[in-house]
């Protein structure tokens, strides 16, 4: 099984068949951009996986769930 549970050969047909429809100037500029999306969203989870390790980290007497409490509270 290969991505997203589809074959190898029916990778190869979509990409051919993507080709013929595209052309190949085209289809290297798809290529491309789509290289740069998946890189920023690899980028943006990347992130965000920091984000919540160091929000796990943080003790709870210093989250800001507390601070934002405290905060209403005076």
């Amino acid at each position: 099984m290969g991505f997203l549970g589809i074959g190898g050969i029916e990778i190869v047909v979509i990409l051919l068949v993507a080709l013929l429809v595209l052309g190949p100037k085209r289809m290297v500029d798809v290529a491309n951009s789509m290289g740069k999306i998946i890189a920023e969203f690899r980028k943006s989870i990347g992130n965000f996986t920091k984000i919540v390790e160091e929000s796990d980290s943080v003790d709870s007497e210093d989250s800001p769930k507390k601070h934002i409490r405290d905060e209403r509270e005076n």
